[in-house]
This record gives structure tokens, C-alpha cells and sequence, in this order.
């Protein structure tokens, strides 16, 4: 008995040991551009931010993302896009093209904007109409676990006067992906701009909307807080919310109701909610579950020892590389001790110790990471990417030059 609990030990141990030491790493191999603009690829585009979800049916999957759709762009440049692809293995790894049922939106855009959602100058809904503001940072999801009686794509996006103002938080809710009805749900009073994430998560006998909210303080510095919308599941409500608490390092501060009627909630002006930065130095925080069962959340850093990726030898700071963490979710309560807990992990280049690098050098080339997963350990990563090739002589082979989407492989080594 003796011998069979120490061989028992001893094998206990060697697993946990091979699991501490197992990483995720992109594959090598081209990556591809699954935003491109069919047959006008000498255009200039930017796209970024993409969040990605399968269609109630699971017959397609949609794409979200933020950006400009070419050389003319908007007056204040960001849009929401909704591109789409076959829900199948071939349409996750190519080109999506935009949606074909979005309206038509003919304002300030070369060739019309298509696959444009947000602003949307068909609607007569004012916050979402006004083309001369700026829309961006979508989040998908869908009701996989709660209101499974009345099922629907919901869809976060920010809404300012200008990229660098304070953002408003709009709340989409759909059954198709492609038709939402917006909502004002939280209105941003302080200095930050502040996008959110979240994803199901039951914490006891709690139900959540719980994830990340995306800041950007004064200066430029990149953060990531922890917020939660408590939910009433038995609600028939478009906004099944309780309540909207934030985590300020003091604890789970409520957001007060706003002042806006337009808007269900706000951060006061007095910054007394303002979210405690969980995530030093990671920016463009991306929250999900996998397969089999674990949370994540990727996120991008600057790494000054980058400084021989693409087509430039990218001077001090270097580059971005994109990192995650592994989250105990049943520390969820106390966001200070789920991320300490957590240690952060660069994503490698196949060859162990080297990053993965993209065709352009720039210190924005990797940002915004945002999963998808076939099936268990079978995923497929989003992010964006910049290459300068329009502006930087010494890059002159981008088909797609600008700022776009890429998709890489994941894999567990």
C-alpha cells in the first residue's frame, strides 16, 4: 500500500509538474487577414478591437470590430462592422466578408460602408445615429447558460463626441446578430475611457455578466478592472440587471443610477468608482471560457526586447507580445487575489522563447486578442496588427497596409 501511494504521489506530482510547465504558442505559417475588402485591397484600412460570436443556430459565425473602412474615413473615424463567415472550420481560418443584411450606410464612407452597424443613420434611435461620433470596442455574446427560454445576442459597443473623450457604454440586444435594439446603459463621467467585457459566469448561487472593464487614463496608460452586472434570470427584460458593481480595490462599489435618462447607469464624476487596474502593463483585455472549462483572459504588453520582428528593426520600446492569464474563477469575488494568483504568460512563437511576429513592425503590432474555439484545445486566435508599409518605405510588400485583423493558431505545448 506504502509503495502504491508513493507511486501514486510520484506520478501526481510529475502531471502537475508538465502542467505547470505547458504553454500556449501561434503556429507558424502565414497568418491571415480575415477583415480584408474584397477587390479593394490598395485601400488603407483600419481594424481592430474584433469580438467574434456563433449565430443562435450555429450556422455562422459573426465578426465585430472597430475601425475605418477606407482611405476617406468618417470625421471621427471609428465605426462598428459586422463581417461574417460559415461557421465550419474553412470559414473560421479565411476572409469574412461583410454581412449582407446590414443597412446600407452612404454617410461620409467611399463605398458605402458595408457591413457598417454602428453609427446606423437608417435608425431613429439617437445615440446610435449620429455619424459625426465616434463608435467602437465591440463585445459579443450569447446566451449560452441563462434565458435559455428566450435566447439572444447581446452586443456592447462605446459611444463618444471624439476617440478621446470619455466613452458611453450602448447595450444591443438581438436575435439574429445583425438587427439590435439599443439601450443607453452606462454613462461615462470620469477622465477614462472605458470599454467592458463580460462573459456567464455563475458565482455561488449568483448569477453574473461578469469580465473586464478596458480603460485608458490620461497619458495614454492602459488599464483593466473587474466589473459585474448582478442579474435577475427570471426577468423578461431586455436589461435583466440588477445591479452594476465595480471592483475599486475597497471592495464591490455600486454604480448609482444615472442622471442621463437615457442611460440605466453611470460613473460618477467624483472618480469614486473608478475600477482598480488589476492587469499592470496588459491593455486590451479579452475574457472567455474554454472547452474545457477553464477562464482566460488575454491581453497585450509592450516587450522592449522585441526588437527584431517584421520587416523593421523597431528602435526602444520594441514591440507588443501577446500574454495571458488562467484564472481561478471561484476567487472571482476578490479580483485582487484571482490575478495575483494568476501569473501572467507571454503567447510564444513555435520555437520556444522567440515571439510571434507579423509581417509589419510597429509598436501596436499586437493587440486586442480575442479567442475561438472548435473544440477542446482547437483554438483559433484574433488579433489585430499594423503594418506601415503605406507610410514606411522599408516595408513595401503589405497587400493590406494599415491596421487589420489576423487569424493565428493556438495550440497547447
Amino acid at each position: 500500500m506504502r509503495r502504491l501511494i508513493a507511486a501514486l504521489a510520484t506520478f501526481l506530482a510529475t502531471l502537475a509538474a508538465g502542467s505547470a510547465q505547458a504553454a500556449y504558442y501561434e503556429t507558424t505559417g502565414n497568418p491571415v487577414n480575415v477583415s480584408q475588402i474584397a477587390g479593394t485591397g490598395s485601400l488603407s484600412q483600419s481594424f481592430y478591437s474584433p469580438s467574434a460570436v456563433r449565430t443562435l443556430d450555429n450556422t455562422s459565425v459573426l465578426l465585430y470590430f472597430m475601425g475605418t473602412h477606407d482611405i476617406n474615413p468618417d470625421p471621427v473615424s471609428d465605426s462598428v462592422y459586422l463581417y461574417t463567415a460559415p461557421n465550419t472550420w474553412n470559414g473560421w481560418n479565411n476572409a469574412y466578408t461583410p454581412h449582407p443584411s446590414t443597412p446600407a450606410q452612404p454617410n461620409n464612407c467611399t463605398f458605402g460602408c458595408p457591413g457598417r452597424i454602428l453609427p446606423d443613420t437608417s435608425s431613429a434611435n439617437t445615440l446610435v445615429n449620429d455619424p459625426s461620433e465616434a463608435y467602437g470596442n465591440p463585445w459579443a455574446w450569447r446566451d449560452d447558460v441563462f434565458f435559455q427560454a428566450n435566447r439572444k445576442i447581446r452586443l456592447l459597443a462605446t459611444k463618444s463626441d471624439t476617440p478621446q473623450t470619455p466613452r458611453d457604454i450602448l447595450y444591443g440586444i438581438s436575435g439574429n446578430g445583425v438587427a439590435f435594439t439599443w439601450y443607453g446603459l452606462i454613462r461615462n463621467l470620469t477622465t477614462n475611457n472605458i470599454s467592458v467585457i463580460w462573459r456567464e459566469v455563475s458565482i455561488g448561487s449568483v448569477a453574473y455578466w461578469y469580465g473586464f472593464v478596458r480603460t485608458a487614463v490620461p497619458g495614454g496608460a492602459r488599464q483593466s478592472g473587474a466589473i459585474r452586472a448582478q442579474l435577475n434570470t427570471s426577468s423578461s427584460s431586455d436589461i435583466p440587471i440588477s445591479a452594476i458593481e465595480v471592483w475599486t480595490g475597497s471592495g464591490w462599489q455600486t454604480l448609482p443610477p444615472s442622471s442621463d435618462p437615457r442611460f440605466r447607469w453611470e460613473f460618477p464624476a467624483d472618480g469614486s468608482r473608478n475600477p482598480k487596474d488589476l492587469w499592470q502593463g496588459v491593455s486590451h483585455a479579452s475574457f472567455h471560457k474554454t472547452a474545457a472549462g477553464t477562464w482566460e483572459i488575454y491581453g497585450a504588453r509592450n516587450n522592449p526586447s522585441i526588437q527584431n520582428c517584421g520587416c523593421l528593426n523597431q528602435p526602444p520600446p520594441g514591440n507588443n507580445e501577446l500574454v495571458y492569464k488562467i484564472l481561478d474563477i471561484t476567487q472571482a469575488g476578490n479580483p485582487d487575489a484571482m490575478f495575483t494568483a494568476a501569473p501572467t504568460q507571454a503567447i510564444e512563437a513555435e520555437s520556444p522563447g522567440s515571439p510571434r511576429c507579423m509581417p509589419g513592425d510597429h509598436a501596436g503590432s499586437r493587440h486586442y486578442p480575442h479567442l475561438l474555439e472548435w473544440v477542446a484545445n482547437n483554438k483559433i486566435l484574433y488579433s489585430a496588427t499594423n503594418d506601415p508599409s503605406a507610410q514606411r518605405p522599408q516595408c513595401p510588400t503589405a497587400t493590406f497596409p494599415g491596421q487589420y485583423i489576423v487569424r493565428t493558431f493556438l495550440k497547447l505545448r
